[in-house]
């Protein structure tokens, strides 16, 4: 496939993205995105800088931009043309914004964190019957990210995040993905305030990294019992946590 000459494509990649900074950036390379395409500064078929140009720009890495376009395509602002790039799309092309949610005590993050053993163990399910090589492949790729990122908080919860992104695409349903979008943005806020150093001296973390790759290595048997038995570890390992705010 070609794609034709589109000036808006060369006037995207000359504007420098601001510096991210918070500790949270993929929410914050996703507010960046979202406001230049419902301010119209990025129209309709404007094409992204390239990941690693986007990157550079931004101060971030290509896995915190992988995720925020992932985030984004959920929500039907952009579409990746497989080839050619990712778009933005018309508006008459959007499917609409998945749901939100808003958590502000430990009472509501005691809810988020029981609907979430629902919804991702529904996901699993799915999954161990439908992942495909190529998201076996890049669950692995995560799992070793999140290893080389256990000094790096930010680094981390990006990979975390990203793991369980790609864990509800491959269940392939989307309305379970969606749920797990409104999800994200409150766990991100209770992961945020963990200390990873405490989660490494308490040895929490490298148990932490092996569930997610023992999910990796269940659903590569197709092997649903396995798999939820770590998804649930991972979980009540929140659960802990949550306790320790009451």
């Amino acid at each position: 496939m070609i794609a034709h000459y589109n000036p808006r494509i060369f006037s995207c990649l000359a504007e420098p993205m601001e510096k991210v900074r918070r500790v949270s950036v993929v929410d914050e390379v996703v507010e960046q995105i979202s406001q230049k395409i419902l301010s119209g500064e990025w129209p309709p078929d404007t094409m992204l800088p390239s990941l690693r140009s986007f990157a550079a720009s931004a101060d971030v890495s290509m896995m915190t931009v992988r995720e925020a376009i992932r985030i984004l395509q959920a929500r039907g602002l952009l579409e990746t043309r497989h080839g050619v790039g990712t778009f933005v799309l018309a508006p008459d092309r959007q499917h609409g914004t998945p749901w939100t949610l808003a958590v502000d005590d430990t009472e509501e993050y005691a809810d988020l964190i029981e609907a979430r053993e629902y919804i991702e163990s529904a996901i699993l399910d799915l999954a161990a019957q439908r992942v495909t090589r190529e998201q076996l492949a890049r669950l692995r790729e995560i799992t070793r990210a999140m290893r080389a990122a256990r000094l790096d908080s930010g680094a981390f919860l990006a990979a975390d995040e990203a793991f369980h992104l790609t864990l509800a695409e491959a269940a392939h349903n989307n309305t379970l993905q969606h749920m797990v979008q409104a999800l994200r943005g409150p766990m991100r806020r209770i992961m945020a305030n963990r200390n990873l150093q405490q989660l490494k001296e308490s040895g929490n973390l490298d148990s932490a990294i092996r569930d997610h790759e023992d999910i990796v290595a269940a659903l590569a048997q197709r092997d649903k019992r396995k798999g939820l038995k770590a998804l649930r570890t991972i979980i009540k390992r929140g659960k802990d946590y949550l306790a320790t705010l009451a």
